[in-house]
């Protein structure tokens, strides 16, 4: 049977969080429709031990020989991943119990270029949309940012475009550019909820960039690769948001020390 669905996890030293996920995961695959890659990125902290003790099929694993960056492990998992659609993982996300089935059923039924979770708007039904800027015009412009989230997207494979990925490896948002680049014209599906998240989420980059900045920088990419000329409003808008994101990471910062 043909690889639907690769579930590729990026980690690095959290096999707490590991523990936590995977049995989930795997306990919803019943099928060779699906596998399971996890990408470790030089793990200290017993990874690599614990998914060595995982006997079971759908899942492949590999330890990095040194660590690559958070940014640049993203990208080996997609690279290594087999099935026609991709569903990058945060390894700090939780997947609920019917998250796969619901992405499948989707997947059979319309397939789609691009799946995206939204995590906001929960009330309002799954919907195949004829292209991204209908999807934004029908759910709201704040999905744009909302869905840049690591476990938010299930894409196709064929259709990531690696190049522009490492090319924009510095922004920290490469997987948003390679699974954004050839989306134009392209039907797009949403479905409420796939993913929880915890309350306080971890940093991915040993040196992670400014969030507005990176916001700044992505938001103009949409306004011109999809013709959103308002998007380059909110762009300047989060650019301009650059000194109070440092005052907040100074402010932190001190009680941090102080406490």
């Amino acid at each position: 049977m043909n690889i639907r669905l690769s579930i590729c996890i990026p980690t690095y030293n959290r096999v707490g969080c590991l523990k936590e996920l995977l049995p989930g995961i795997l306990a919803q695959v019943g099928s060779g429709e699906v596998e399971i890659v996890v990408s470790d990125n030089a793990s200290t902290d017993g990874t690599s031990g614990y998914l060595r003790s995982i006997d079971n099929t759908h899942l492949r694993w590999w330890t990095n020989a040194e660590n690559i960056g958070g940014d640049r492990n993203f990208l080996k998992c997609i690279e290594e991943a087999r099935g026609e659609y991709v569903w990058l993982f945060g390894d700090d996300d939780i997947m609920p119990s019917d998250s796969v089935g619901k992405v499948l059923d989707f997947l059979r039924g319309n397939s789609p270029a691009l799946l995206i979770s939204d995590n906001i708007e929960v009330g309002i039904p799954a919907g195949l949309y004829g292209d991204y800027k209908a999807m934004l015009a029908a759910r709201g412009a704040r999905l744009a940012l909302s869905h840049t989230l690591i476990s938010a997207n299930v894409f196709r494979r064929d259709l990531f475009d690696m190049s522009l990925a490492l090319k924009t490896l510095w922004v920290q948002y490469a997987h948003m550019f390679g699974i954004m680049a050839n989306m134009q014209g392209r039907a797009i599906g949403v479905i409420p909820r796939l993913i929880d998240t915890r309350p306080v989420r971890a940093e991915f980059a040993k040196y992670p960039s400014c969030l507005c900045v990176k916001q700044a920088i992505y938001m103009w990419f949409l306004a011109k690769k999809f013709g959103l000329p308002r998007f380059r409003c909110r762009a300047i808008w989060n650019a301009c948001n650059l000194p109070v994101e440092y005052a907040s990471r100074i402010w932190n910062w001190g009680k941090k020390c102080l406490s």
